[in-house]
């Protein structure tokens, strides 16, 4: 909310980037701790449920905040943006205010052992954490690797409007919703094993893709389509999955783990972006040849987790 009360107000560009940070910072702290919390409330079948809803909430407000964005400001101007954004942070600090004493309840005393716990957890687990942590991160990135290069490889090059490509895209977020809460159907199988197995289908599926758009040249829309709402359907599956094997290493140590998992999957999501950006070829191509190489290292850093 200070964040973007600076923006709000900004007269100068150093205030208007000075506040963005602020409000980045806000929101990379509630991300974690929202995942953390989960972890002190839950046991690990409600953890599961719990951690499959919050992705569901992370998938659908990326979706439609452009949309919600672009009509404020097309219809109450740019600044009235940032007023609609102090709102939901008022309403959000009210919820968590109307919840506060039962999370207090639910939730025990941070140990005095925090500290030396996190670096026993270092010591000992490095290994898997950061196979984790790298493996779903890869896999966020076909995510972002769809919303960049989606408006070039869909959009332009096949002449659909903004509508049906917002149509499209919802879809896709649709998918990845589904996805979730068929995760949370599949509590009888072992996380890591959902995980893995998702990973699998996803490089499967990248590589008949990519087989698909080198040999015919390029891909029809509907193979496109077919491919990514597949791909979302599975990412929806394993991303619930790694946030709970990321939090299943330490109870005491799950602010910690929380952001290292916002870490690895802004870091794969920038990755995905960046990397198929590079590609000189058309943009389906590109698509394709990065989202196989993502899938195919997730799969590959898979083989070093272990139970």
């Amino acid at each position: 909310m200070a964040g973007t009360a600076m923006v709000t107000l900004a007269d100068k560009e150093s205030t208007f980037l000075i506040g963005r940070i602020i409000q980045g910072l806000g929101g990379g702290v509630g991300v974690s701790v929202s995942r953390g919390l989960s972890r002190q409330l839950f046991n690990e079948k409600q953890l599961n449920v719990s951690l499959s809803i919050t992705n569901i909430a992370f998938a659908i407000a990326p979706a439609i905040a452009p949309l919600v964005g672009t009509l404020i400001g097309e219809y109450f101007g740019v600044s009235a943006i940032f007023y609609f954004i102090l709102m939901m942070g008022l309403i959000a600090l009210l919820l968590l205010f109307s919840v506060g004493s039962t999370i207090n309840q639910y939730t025990s005393p941070n140990s005095a052992n925090v500290l030396s716990d996190t670096l026993a957890l270092i010591k000992n687990s490095i290994v898997n954490i950061v196979s984790v942590g790298i493996a779903s991160g890869l896999l966020y990135g076909v995510v972002f690797c769809f919303i960049t290069i989606a408006p070039s490889m869909v959009m332009q090059q096949f002449g659909l409007s903004k509508t049906m490509f917002s149509i499209y895209s919802l879809f896709a977020t649709l998918c990845f919703v589904v996805g979730s809460l068929t995760n949370i159907r599949l509590a009888a199988i072992a996380t890591i094993t959902k995980f893995k197995l998702s990973s699998i289908f996803i490089l499967g599926l990248s590589l008949l893709f990519c087989l698909v758009t080198i040999g015919t040249g390029d891909a029809e829309l509907i193979a496109i389509l077919i491919y990514c709402y597949i791909a979302f359907f599975f990412i929806g599956i394993a991303m619930p999955c790694s946030v709970t094997m990321m939090l299943g290493f330490s109870k005491t140590s799950a602010g910690f783990l929380a952001a290292l998992t916002g870490f690895f999957h802004l870091t794969g999501a920038a990755a995905g972006a960046y990397f198929v950006t590079l590609f000189t070829a058309g943009p389906t191509l590109s698509f394709s040849v990065t989202t196989m190489a993502l899938s195919m290292g997730s799969v590959v850093i898979c083989v070093f987790i272990r139970k």
